[in-house]
């Protein structure tokens, strides 16, 4: 018994490093800060809102699970209505390799809950979002279908269904540099009416890795089409920004984005275009 016992320890202590390799583990916060440049839309604004984040991996399959400070508006800093939401997410996801083909599945659990007057769980918002991503590696060419399929349940119950969906091509001009194109929808249905809104874009992606590690990713999204619920006022939108990151050898992975969008608009007595811009940053540890 005791040689059994002996030889079983032996066993698991030989196979750990093994069984330690499949496991992997991430930790992340970051910070988001987002506001317009006219004082007509500031309601609107995101202010500092932190956000944190951890993720369990075993080979290819994932959980993941964030939790985010949601400040609305000046008001909140003022004392007044906010909309201040703490916004939580639970991701569970994979991927997988058939020949060329590559599918990565996550399904995400979206909840959006009021904390104006303390932590409101009977006015929190469910999203049920399906995300599907398929993608082609022919070498130096590699397109991709990128999928979103989502229901919305608002805190009175109301369902409304809403999807993304990008159809893009990647080329690999070398090892650390590539660009890409994508055609982009948005789609979603209005509760209780049967008016919907329309987005059309063209994406540019451009993604070039330094030998020091450093990548830089800058990008555009030209707005070709948008109809908002019937509305004469469609608000076609444009962005432009960059994303950088790097991954250290000790596993820590800062990284940052900024954006602007410009919002075309017809109204009267307002901006002809509502000037949007966003910050980010924040770090990964993994092990």
């Amino acid at each position: 018994m005791t040689k059994k016992i002996i030889s079983a320890v032996l066993l698991i202590a030989l196979a750990a490093p093994v069984f330690a390799s499949d496991w992997g583990f991430t930790v992340g916060a970051h910070m988001e800060n987002e506001m317009n440049l006219e004082d007509e839309f500031a309601g609107s604004d995101l202010y500092i809102s932190p956000a944190v984040n951890f993720k369990v991996q075993y080979k290819d399959v994932y959980v993941k699970v964030e939790g985010e400070n949601r400040i609305g508006s000046e008001a909140y800093l003022t004392g007044g209505e906010s909309g201040h939401n703490l916004r939580q997410k639970v991701m569970v996801g994979g991927k997988m390799g058939f020949g060329a083909l590559t599918f990565t599945p996550e399904y995400e659990l979206r909840m959006t809950t009021p904390v104006d007057d303390g932590y409101d769980m009977d006015g929190t918002a469910f999203e049920n979002r399906f995300k599907l991503r398929f993608g082609m590696n022919m070498g130096d060419h590699r397109p991709w279908l990128n999928m979103m399929p989502t229901v919305k349940t608002s805190a009175t119950g109301n369902n409304t269904y809403y999807h993304e969906v990008e159809l893009g091509y990647r080329y690999m001009i070398s090892g650390n540099q590539n660009v890409a194109l994508g055609l982009y929808n948005e789609f979603s249905t209005v509760y209780d009416s049967s008016k919907t809104n329309n987005e059309l874009q063209a994406r540019l992606y451009y993604s070039y890795k330094f030998d020091s590690g450093i990548t830089l990713a800058p990008f555009a999204r030209i707005g070709l089409y948008r109809d908002r619920a019937g509305a004469d006022d469609n608000q076609r939108r444009d962005r432009v920004g960059a994303k950088v990151s790097y991954s250290a050898p000790n596993g820590v992975a800062p990284f940052a984005e900024a954006w602007w969008q410009g919002t075309q608009r017809d109204v009267a007595g307002l901006p002809d275009y509502n000037n949007r811009i966003m910050f980010k940053m924040g770090a990964t540890y993994s092990w």
